[in-house]
């Protein structure tokens, strides 16, 4: 075979991260993600896997299945029987490194691994959650402005972060999704009580946001105008006896099983999930001054009203 054959002939194969795929799909618009996540293989079915020569032939089939109409169509039958079968002898010459490293992973480099929650979490963690919150807010706007009347308004709180922030620093929100949270994961790892891949398949699906960040998202989508956009600093945590730890551990833990309660058993279930949040009390109870004293988070607060029609033009 020439030279320039060989160059003219292309893979048409592509690895894409989370990231990539959902900005596909959210620039096409046709449809909506409702769960997306990195999964990784199984190693090649084999039948005797401890036979180089089995391992050659299933590798070879594979990859044909997938090329071999391009490869036949581009060289002819021969010549792709003949590469196909140069591919088998290479396989047969590497057969355990192949089985051992061939569960294909889809990785990502944000790829939230011993953590559940995006406070210190890699750089790129932080870019993904970041670029999470602004489709999901974008998408929030579109349906209050498909429902919403002319003359009314949207009035929205979330949590926020100062503008000298990293997404990877989330200020005090770290108290409650952080810290304490991810330590009693930890615990649970730790104890055997769970492994690992479980405690990495999880993360707490929020992010708090700066002004600016904020105001990217409601400027883009065009919706909407914003009439007020203000940082506040919100209460202590309402504790009935706040100068009982055992009352602040209660109130802390109840507070965070509200919101995060449900996605946790169903994703461990609820022995387990009663347990991490058990853990968490007592991490509350042992921290409990420094919690009353530093559990006062920002809030993004803001009132939208329908862009005008000079304005979406």
């Amino acid at each position: 075979m020439d030279r320039e054959k060989a160059d003219s002939f292309n893979v048409p194969v592509y690895a894409p991260t989370l990231e990539e795929f959902r900005e596909a799909v959210d620039a096409d618009g046709s449809f909506r993600v409702t769960r997306l996540e990195l999964v990784t293989g199984p190693p090649p079915a084999v039948d005797w896997p401890d036979d180089p020569a089995a391992v050659g032939r299933t590798m070879a089939k594979n990859v044909r299945s997938v090329l071999g109409v391009l490869v036949d169509a581009h060289v002819g039958t021969a010549l792709g029987s003949e590469l196909f079968d140069r591919l088998r002898r290479r396989a047969e010459g590497r057969a355990q490194e192949m089985m051992e490293g061939m569960r294909f992973p889809h990785g990502s480099a944000a790829y939230n691994k011993r953590k559940v929650f995006v406070h210190g979490a890699p750089e790129a963690t932080g870019l993904a959650y970041k670029r999470q919150f602004q489709s999901d807010l974008a998408r929030f706007l579109r349906c209050r402005a498909a429902e919403l009347k002319r003359g009314g308004a949207v009035f929205l709180v979330c949590l926020g972060r100062t503008s000298s922030a990293a997404p990877t620093d989330q200020g005090t929100v770290r108290f409650l999704f952080g810290a304490m949270f991810q330590d009693s994961w930890d615990d649970l790892v730790g104890e055997g009580l769970m492994d690992g891949e479980k405690m990495n398949g999880f993360n707490v699906p929020v992010y708090a946001p700066t002004l600016e960040e904020f105001r990217e998202v409601v400027d883009a989508d065009g919706s909407f105008q914003i009439n007020r956009l203000e940082m506040v600093t919100g209460s202590p945590p309402v504790v009935d006896h706040p100068d009982d730890p055992a009352a602040d551990g209660r109130t802390v833990a109840n507070n965070e099983r509200s919101l995060l309660g449900a996605l946790v058993d169903a994703h461990v279930g609820t022995a387990l999930g009663g347990e991490l949040f058990g853990r968490l009390r007592h991490r509350a109870e042992e921290r409990a001054q420094e919690l009353m004293e530093e559990m006062r988070f920002l809030h993004v607060v803001c009132t939208l009203s329908l862009a005008s029609p000079r304005h979406l033009k």
